[in-house]
């Protein structure tokens, strides 16, 4: 699909405010270019497996204006807490 960093992807979503004429024409290049794409609230939807960059990319190369993206990435303590929620503090006595 979209040539680029695997890792940053996975830790970045692109939240995408519902401001576009043409918001199912995007959806639907964006599932097809391989991305994932979920609905938010009723102004925007958020695309995981492409960087801002790539989204603006692909739709400019299909004729697409959008008017807003805003990258969106987990936060330190989301990332301490994926990592160590296997993890435990303590042990319950036998």
């Amino acid at each position: 699909m979209l040539d680029g960093d695997e890792e940053r992807r996975a830790r970045t979503a692109q939240e995408i405010p519902n401001r576009s004429e043409v918001h199912d024409k995007i959806i639907e290049h964006l599932r097809s270019a391989g991305a994932t794409v979920t609905s938010g609230d009723a102004e925007s939807f958020t695309v995981h497996g492409a960087t801002s960059q790539e989204v603006g990319t692909l739709a400019g190369q299909a004729g697409i204006t959008l008017w807003e993206l805003s990258p969106v990435s987990g936060s330190l303590e989301d990332a301490y807490l994926a990592l160590t929620r296997d993890t435990l503090d303590f042990q319950e006595a036998a």
